[in-house]
Formats: structure tokens, C-alpha cells, sequence
């Protein structure tokens, strides 16, 4: 959980690569937030108060907002669906106002928040809340701890895991491993899978000035570096150079205009 205030972009927009990750984010201004293009920038989609984000494939482009104020609670790829009760594939590549999904009681939790300006007593509500959430959840037990089991496996071994071999691991077939996943990560195994393997790329350039990309490709995984080319573009918009040159003082995190 991470708390946001009075943030002062130099630029217009900002750009987020997938990192294997689902957020609730709750604004506490009223000013609205869009989503861009990545190409133009003109405005995709705007939310206001609240909203989730599911599991990406591909980089999202928001405004780079001056004066912002956000309470972003980051969820486990399989710790999303109790709270949501929603299935994860439901939210593949979409942000949703929080209300469609949670109901009206994440208006009420987003006021009660508004009233308090001490972060700690904001995070304690938002622990409480997500305490109740659980409490009330209805999962089947034996399908979450499969998926918590293959994220942990894959997590492990970015580099080596396939589905045949984390089926293999869990005792779970192919087919109901792959549907478990869907439904707790959003994502099929090998898709989370390719994330993560990109996601150690992007960690082990990170700070580095000049990269020889060949012998990260073997490093991370991949059977040559035009391999790795083909993903990072798949899931950065860019080539590793492009990014390489574009980056922000972050992972995964690229400003923009």
C-alpha cells in the first residue's frame, strides 16, 4: 500500500510497463484521470474517485497529474479475486471504476478516508476494510492455493517454468491449471510467465548505461536476443534500445512528453 501527495510532474503523461501486478487505486482530489494514447496522447478513458486495474500485457499511459493525492493498495496476482469477487480474466488489460466491481461500499471507505489526513489512520482503514473484504469473501480454498502455488513456482523461476511443469509440480492438469489461473491471475501461466521473464530483463538493465543484450537475453531466459527484441516490444511498445534512452528514475515507469 502506498500513499501519493503533492507530486509535481515536469511532463505530460506517464507511462507504465505490465509488471505482473492488480491495484485498487482511490484519488482523494476530485480532479479527474485519464488514460491516453500511447501515440498521441489524446484521452482514451477518464475516472474519477476510484478505480481498478487488472492484470496488463501492455503498457498503459495515464496523466502525469501536478498536485495528486492517492492511496494505491497493490494486490498478489491471486490475492485480487477474494476482495473483487470478480474473476481476474474479467479485468485483463481494463481499468474499471471501482464502484462497478466493489460496490457502493468503496464510496464509503473512499469518504471516510477524505476525512483523515494522517496517512497511518488511512492505511489502518484500508487494512481494516480489506480485513472485512476477506472475511466475507467466498473462494474455494483448494482453487486459490493452486494459483497462489503456480505464481510462487513461476515467480521462482521466470527463466525455466513451463505449464507442463507447474501442472506437474501441483498434481493439477494442464487444462484446470490454466482455468484456476485465468480465473485468480487474469492471465494464463505462460503469459504471466513471459511478464515476469521480461520483468527480470527490466531489473537487470536497471542503473546499467551500456548493455550487451545478447548475453541478457541467455541470463533471463531466452533462447537468443531476438527473442527478447520480440517481447520487450510486445509488452514496452518499444525496442530495449528505445527504452533504454526513455526511461524514468523508476521500473517500469517512462515519462512522457
Amino acid at each position: 500500500m502506498v500513499f501519493h501527495k503533492g507530486y509535481q510532474a515536469d511532463h505530460a503523461a506517464e507511462r507504465f510497463l505490465p509488471d505482473g501486478g492488480v491495484e485498487l487505486v482511490i484519488d482523494l482530489t476530485e480532479v479527474p484521470k485519464h488514460i491516453h494514447d500511447p501515440d498521441s496522447l489524446a484521452v482514451l478513458e477518464t475516472y474519477r474517485g476510484a478505480w481498478v486495474s487488472g492484470m496488463r500485457t501492455r503498457p498503459i499511459t495515464i496523466t502525469a497529474d501536478r498536485d495528486s493525492e492517492m492511496l494505491i493498495v497493490s494486490f498478489q496476482p491471486f490475492g485480487a479475486l477474494p476482495v473483487w469477487g470478480v474473476p481476474l480474466h474479467a479485468l485483463k488489460d481494463a481499468v474499471l471504476d471501482a464502484e462497478s466491481v466493489l460496490g457502493q461500499q468503496i464510496r464509503a471507505l473512499r469518504a471516510r478516508l477524505k476525512e483523515r489526513a494522517d496517512p497511518v489512520e488511512r492505511f489502518a482503514l484500508v487494512e481494516y476494510w480489506l480485513r472485512e473484504a476477506l472475511r466475507g469473501a467466498k473462494v474455494h480454498e483448494g482453487r486459490w492455493g493452486l494459483a497462489r502455488f503456480a505464481v510462487d513456482w513461476i515467480r521462482r523461476a521466470p527463466t525455466m517454468a513451463t505449464v507442463d511443469a507447474v501442472a506437474a509440480e501441483s498434481g493439477a492438469s494442464h487444462r484446470h491449471l490454466i482455468r484456476v489461473f485465468r480465473e485468480f491471475v487474469g492471465l494464463t501461466p505462460k503469459q504471466y510467465q513471459r511478464i515476469q521473464r521480461f520483468q527480470r530483463v527490466v531489473q537487470t538493465v536497471d542503473g546499467q548505461g551500456s548493455v550487451d543484450w545478447a548475453g541478457v537475453a541467455v541470463d533471463c531466459g531466452f533462447y537468443d536476443q531476438a527473442h527478447l527484441i520480440r517481447d520487450f516490444r510486445a509488452f514496452s511498445g518499444m525496442t530495449p534500445g528505445q527504452y533504454m534512452a526513455a526511461r524514468g528514475d523508476a521500473l517500469n515507469y517512462l515519462p512522457v512528453g
